[in-house]
């Protein structure tokens, strides 16, 4: 029975539902997205215009998706906290275990993107390599993943011991939330992993077409990070809305 109720709550209707019955969330989810595009907007704005008149200064790290501590960085992680701090809310009210292993999760995300717990782990683990480069991918980001790997252990257990805590209806957003942090970690590892080869690197000597895969990526990277963020902390919302009115 347990079984079948973790499999349901991976049910799209139960995500769709979240801001179906709750249109203050969805209107939040819509705010949010409009700041996600207009982040990105200006990130490619500034980008094309000293592209094309040839600036060789770079355009203000404020307003960059890749800068750390940018405008856009804040915006995530306030969504971040925010997500943690709805899901928290409604555990205290609803005492479901699973609410509270997702709001650590979203803690230990935060935690990871404000404190740079992978990137600087990633040069610590760097260190005890004997070569510079695997497969044309730098060590230090081959140490970057091996440190998300291990913060992505640490999530699962959190995960796992919510999901047998927890039984029925207390099981059914588990798979929006799910998906959210697998965008996360596909945007935030898979795409990173992808940019991190040589050739995208080294520009200068990649040409024009490695300049625009490199946009790309950043784009697809950091941009998809902050619309799952925005998902995220739309979708808590809503369940601490409906929790309020249970």
């Amino acid at each position: 029975m347990q079984l079948r109720d973790i499999f349901h709550g991976f049910h799209p209707r139960y995500g769709i539902e979240l801001f179906r019955n709750c249109r203050p969330a969805f209107r939040l989810l819509i705010a949010l997205l409009l700041i996600d595009i207009a982040f990105v907007a200006i990130f490619v704005f500034y980008g094309v215009w000293f592209v094309f008149n040839d600036q060789p200064v770079k355009y203000p790290q404020i307003w960059s998706l890749s800068a750390d501590y940018s405008a856009s960085e804040f915006f995530g992680y306030l969504n971040l906290l925010g997500a943690a701090w709805f899901l928290f809310a409604t555990f205290k009210k609803m005492r479901h275990p699973l609410l509270m292993s997702w709001a650590i999760i979203f803690m230990i995300l935060l935690a990871d993107d404000a404190l740079q717990i992978h990137e600087f782990g990633g040069e610590w683990v760097a260190e005890f390599f004997t070569f510079d480069q695997l497969a044309g991918i730098a060590v230090h980001h081959i140490g970057e993943l091996l440190v998300w790997l291990a913060l992505g252990m640490m999530s699962l257990m959190v995960l796992l011991y919510g999901v047998f805590e927890s039984k029925g209806d207390e099981l059914r957003y588990n798979g929006f939330f799910f998906f959210v942090v697998l965008g996360l970690v596909f945007c935030g590892v898979g795409i990173d992993l992808v940019s991190s080869f040589d050739y995208f690197q080294n520009t200068e000597e990649g040409g024009a077409l490695a300049n625009i895969l490199y946009g790309f990526f950043l784009i697809a990277e950091d941009g998809g990070e902050l619309v799952f963020m925005s998902v995220g902390c739309a979708g808590a919302y809503a369940v601490w809305k409906s929790a309020k009115h249970a």
